[in-house]
């Protein structure tokens, strides 16, 4: 792939730009941003639905946020909903049908569920799931800390930073409701699991990067039960400071994950092996200052360094194991979430 196309989502206020589309041709080893909208109050996530066209972003306010869907098929932002949804929003997900949209609130520790009509755009909220409880640690887990939901084979998946937990959930189509599996996922005590992600070949494999331990716990699903069968940290050996992971992104073929720690301000390769575990292959700084978040093409990494307030593209040789800098990179205030087109 010679060039890709790109959202960026940022903290910023409505009055400030705060979306962003930008194309990097790696060819060229040229980044632009030649787009962006305002209007719209830190868009700290953002799902692009390629069948509907519509963008759907949070806004990450206190003490409501919101769901926005933006239809963009013209070219331009076209506000179609903006609707309630919890305190401090942070992650969007579709189930498969793309008959609903969930958001996870983090600061109300609930997930809420919307319902898409026939354009894409959500036109109520059907359902909500508040969680109850905390974890060990008084500063990050003092409650529920909804972060991140994913489908797989008509289940949800839901992180809750704060619990240690991941919950699970199926869809009532009838009501337009949730309805709990019972069978909750359990990590080890102040981890603070933050996303997850399934591998597309190895069946019932899992991986859930965890914020506060920084760590890759790789779950297994027997059929009987899931069961952690290893826990790989993201650091290098002998690290010390404070611990911050982000994101985690599987590449196409499943053969490598890669991981961002904000406090560390790098990146993480890792192998995948036959058996669905990690091996690290290398790390590297991404160039830039805290990156939250980060998109895979191809052989290339776009990451979005939120305290430096760039983009910058890194290269990944999957021969070598090696991460290399590119030397692209583009000035963005606050940018924390890459949505591809």
């Amino acid at each position: 792939m010679n060039s890709s196309e790109f959202w960026v989502g940022s903290y910023a206020s409505a009055e400030q730009k705060s979306i962003y589309r930008c194309t990097v041709d790696f060819g060229r080893g040229v980044l632009t941003c030649e787009e962006s909208c305002s209007g719209i109050s830190n868009p700290t996530y953002l799902l692009y639905n390629k069948n509907s066209g519509v963008l759907y972003a949070v806004e990450e306010c206190m003490p409501e946020g919101s769901v926005c869907a933006f239809d963009i098929r013209k070219g331009a932002f076209e506000k179609k909903a903006a609707l309630a949804c919890g305190a401090a929003p942070c992650h969007l997900s579709l189930d498969d049908s793309e008959r609903f949209l969930f958001a996870a609130n983090y600061m109300s520790g609930d997930l809420a569920m919307f319902f898409l009509d026939a354009q894409g755009i959500p036109v109520r909220m059907t359902d909500k799931r508040q969680h109850l409880g905390k974890g060990i640690d008084p500063d990050r887990q003092d409650g529920p800390h909804v972060h991140f939901s994913a489908m797989k084979d008509g289940v949800l998946y839901v992180t809750d930073l704060g619990l240690d937990t991941i919950s699970r959930f199926t869809i009532d189509a009838d009501s337009k409701t949730l309805k709990s599996d019972g069978d909750d996922i359990h990590l080890p005590p102040g981890s603070g699991p933050r996303h997850l992600c399934f591998h597309p070949e190895k069946q019932g494999i899992m991986y859930v990067i965890c914020e506060l331990s920084a760590q890759i716990a790789v779950i297994k699903n027997d059929g009987d039960g899931c069961s952690i069968v290893q826990t790989i940290s993201i650091l290098p050996d002998g690290y010390t400071g404070r611990k911050h992971a982000a994101a985690m992104k599987l590449s196409e073929n499943g053969r490598f994950l890669f991981a961002s720690e904000r406090a560390n301000h790098s990146i993480t390769a890792f192998k995948v092996l036959d058996n669905g575990t990690l091996e690290v292959w290398d790390i590297k700084n991404t160039g830039g200052s805290m990156p939250r978040d980060f998109a895979l093409v191809d052989d290339y990494i776009i990451a979005a360094n939120q305290e430096s307030g760039d983009i910058t593209v890194l290269q990944f040789d999957s021969k070598t194991g090696k991460i290399s800098k590119t030397g692209m990179r583009y000035t963005i205030m606050n940018p924390v979430c890459i949505a591809l087109i």
